[in-house]
């Protein structure tokens, strides 16, 4: 081999190393954010923006940012278990690289489970009294996953399960609407049945990831009860219910948010039930901040 092609091959296998290594540490930090549940955080807080859109009343950044901290801490609060040694045991068949991460990194971990929602607590406190919406948003976590009802935990059961969860990120959305952009209540709630079956919808889609653990955990899902078809199907009729429902609103905020908020999110659900994809939780967080992001968008330049 002449000493020109040796340099070539030397330089093909650096760079091929160097772009494995900078890859490797792309799909490391993405796995990390989802660990730490900065992709849910998104999520819950593209809710909080579509509610303020639906209601009529300005975005700010400070209601975007007790969404997102509050939903960092009361996930990691569900996923780490309020004590150390209190992971779900569901979770460690159905989420094995999360439990992996989550007992590598515990203090990291526990230190963010409670400096996001301190953090969300002082940039509510303008809001006066409603700063409660933080602290009462993870002991309404703490009930979900640790009180245990006649027929189970709350997130065992089928139905409470996924309407707990949707009346929570529904409420919680619709509240720093009022508490951050002065939202009345009579139009928020209007505007509720929107967040409550999207919500619904995607918490849906969540489930079908744990099918299998969840079955073999006694937690009764959508999915597992009825069939994955059923669950991907079921959910996609409820994002068509919360488009209905969003049209709705058109007397109050008209068309173009109307249609941004209601119908975007709509293809999203469309997709991902042609799709199909597995893992899908991930996606879903993704799709529906993204969906709700480009909505508000599309409204702010006025289309």
């Amino acid at each position: 081999m002449s000493e020109g092609a040796s340099k070539r091959t030397l330089y093909r296998t650096a760079t091929h190393i160097g772009v494995g290594r900078a890859s490797g540490d792309t799909v490391g930090m993405v796995k990390s954010l989802r660990h730490l549940a900065v992709f849910a955080a998104c999520y819950v807080a593209a809710q909080a923006v579509a509610a303020c859109l639906l209601a009529g009343v300005a975005v700010s950044f400070r209601v975007v940012a007790v969404a997102g901290l509050t939903a960092i801490g009361t996930y990691l609060v569900d996923r780490s278990g309020p004590w150390p040694g209190a992971i779900d045991r569901a979770d460690v068949r159905a989420a094995p690289d999360r439990v992996r991460f989550l007992k590598r990194h515990t203090i990291l971990v526990r230190c963010v489970a409670m400096g996001a929602p301190a953090v969300a607590f002082v940039v509510a406190l303008p809001w006066g009294p409603w700063v409660a919406i933080v602290p009462l948003s993870v002991i309404g976590l703490l009930a979900y996953s640790k009180w245990a009802l006649p027929g189970g935990r709350i997130k065992d059961r089928l139905l409470l399960k996924n309407a707990s969860v949707a009346i929570s990120i529904a409420a919680l959305s619709l509240a720093l609407a009022h508490a951050g952009g002065g939202a009345d209540v009579w139009t928020l709630g209007a505007v509720a049945p929107v967040l409550v079956l999207r919500v619904f919808a995607d918490a849906m889609r969540c489930d079908i990831d744990d099918v299998n653990a969840d079955q073999r955990h006694g937690t009764r899902t959508f999915a597992n009860t009825f069939g994955v078809q059923f669950a991907w199907r079921g959910a996609l009729v409820l994002d068509g219910c919360a488009a209905l429902a969003a049209l709705a609103l058109v007397p109050l905020v008209g068309w173009s948010v109307s249609i941004a908020v209601g119908t975007i999110p709509l293809i999203g659900g469309i997709g991902l039930t042609v799709l199909q994809p597995t893992p899908s939780r991930d996606l879903v967080d993704a799709l529906g901040a993204v969906g709700v992001l480009l909505a508000w968008g599309l409204v702010s330049v006025g289309i």
